[in-house]
């Protein structure tokens, strides 16, 4: 295990120690610990205590890090949570750029480019998943002729 990634796991194991045993949005279900946030004896994620407490469920987020750029973009306080979690992994000198230095300041903007395409991969991922246990659901539940049912529906609905 590199030392990155046992950062990453300590600090994720930190975070399931501050929660309640069941690690879930009470509300929506987001189940991902990097967006839930223990917030009076309930589990909740970012969007919803934010929505809850009447406040807009975005934040902004500055991809390179703040020391690095000022430029921010708007995303769901989730997805921000998320990311800053994948910037906690970065090299401490990148994130601080305590001297303001140039070359930390793109090597910044490349790290905010590799999250970027790490969470589409952890997307595309959910979304396979996703798509495959649907697939055997429709299997068991409607039959091994399902797709073809399915086609014929949609058929006899367009008209």
């Amino acid at each position: 295990m590199s030392q990155e990634q046992y950062r990453k796991a300590l600090r994720h194991e930190r975070k399931r120690e501050k929660l309640p045993r069941r690690r879930t949005c009470a509300f929506c279900g987001e189940t991902d610990i990097r967006a839930l946030q223990a917030s009076d004896g309930a589990v909740l994620c970012a969007d919803c205590r934010l929505a809850l407490s009447g406040r807009s469920p975005f934040e902004r987020h500055h991809p390179a890090g703040k020391r690095n750029d000022p430029f921010t973009v708007k995303m769901p306080a989730n997805e921000h949570g998320i990311f800053n979690d994948m910037q906690n992994d970065w090299p401490p000198r990148t994130l601080m750029n305590p001297k303001r230095s140039p070359l930390l300041r793109q090597a910044g903007s490349h790290r905010a480019a590799l999250d970027t395409l790490l969470r589409q991969v952890e997307i595309q991922r959910e979304w396979a998943t996703l798509k495959e246990d649907l697939e055997e659901f429709c299997r068991l539940k409607i039959g091994e002729d399902w797709c073809r049912e399915f086609e014929m529906f949609r058929k006899e609905k367009q008209g």
